[in-house]
């Protein structure tokens, strides 16, 4: 120990300043202590970040939101994983990994719109106050929806509109998807990439699927050039918003991945799920 004094060393007598030991080790807890509650509330900060912003898993999909999936309510909802289509001025797109729900395009059969259907009021209110939570919403853009007419059969598509969760369209679909085959003149064509899976809650709730077998590559799907690969894979019906043949009708998409502007299919039948898609903020 050395004298603040004269600066000359004083010889140890054994003796320790316990207060300054104790000064020392309670600076010392104090600083630890400290330094693990701003970690803490750093780590909680991202991750309340990453939840409502949402983040891309080792699969390449984007987690974002939560939804009844595996059929057993009793665990809560799984979280909602969502295929990456397109960034642009509107902010991010998304489309759900798999069929989610099975739900009517309309309750009943009337001649109706992407703008008038209840399917788009079940998006934009049920689905989306179950799915995302406040600091979700705040994540999720309104965008304008255009509604084309059949480019078939010239049925109207109706107003735009303003939404936040809609289904795709059928020049959706031409966009983002690679096509096996496209007949022009039928106005529909083949996709492997859109042959979708549905959740099992979807299924429970009466969404049609079906499995690629042999004889179905072997009769049809081999000669609009899919590949092996889609044998055994289980897709499932999902909407498209355009619309049908006529006005009571609306497009959508076949377990093995056959969609287009042809379809006679009314828009109150209940075996048809639903892949919600979205924007979000880059």
């Amino acid at each position: 120990m050395i004298c603040k004094k004269c600066g000359n060393e004083i010889p140890y007598n054994g003796k320790i300043n316990k207060r300054n030991v104790i000064s020392k080790l309670l600076l010392m807890i104090f600083t630890t202590v400290a330094v693990l509650l701003i970690a803490i509330v750093i780590m909680r900060t991202a991750k309340e970040e990453k939840s409502s912003k949402g983040f891309i898993n080792a699969e390449g999909y984007y987690i974002f939101g939560s939804y009844e999936q595996d059929g057993n309510e009793s665990n809560g909802p799984e979280p909602i994983e969502w295929v990456i289509l397109d960034e642009n001025e509107n902010g991010t797109l998304l489309i759900s990994r798999y069929v989610l729900d099975c739900v009517q395009y309309n309750t009943v059969e009337v001649e109706v719109t992407w703008e008038s259907c209840s399917l788009r009021y079940w998006m934009n209110n049920e689905f989306y106050n179950t799915a995302f939570d406040d600091s979700m919403k705040a994540n999720i853009n309104t965008v304008t929806i255009v509604n084309e007419d059949n480019q078939l059969f010239g049925t109207p598509g109706g107003n735009n509109t303003s939404d936040k969760v809609f289904c795709l369209s059928v020049s959706d679909i031409l966009k983002y998807y690679d096509f096996n085959s496209w007949y022009s003149d039928k106005g529909y064509g083949f996709s492997q990439a859109l042959i979708t899976p549905a959740t099992k809650y979807a299924e429970s709730r009466g969404v049609y699927t079906e499995t690629v077998t042999n004889d179905d590559y072997t009769d049809m799907l081999s000669e609009n050039k899919y590949s092996e690969d889609c044998i055994g894979m289980t897709g499932a019906y999902w909407w498209l918003r355009s619309p049908g043949n006529d006005s009571s009708c609306a497009c959508f998409v076949y377990d093995a991945g056959s969609a287009g502007a042809y379809s006679r299919i009314h828009a109150d039948s209940d075996d048809r799920g639903v892949r919600p898609a979205l924007y979000i903020n880059k």
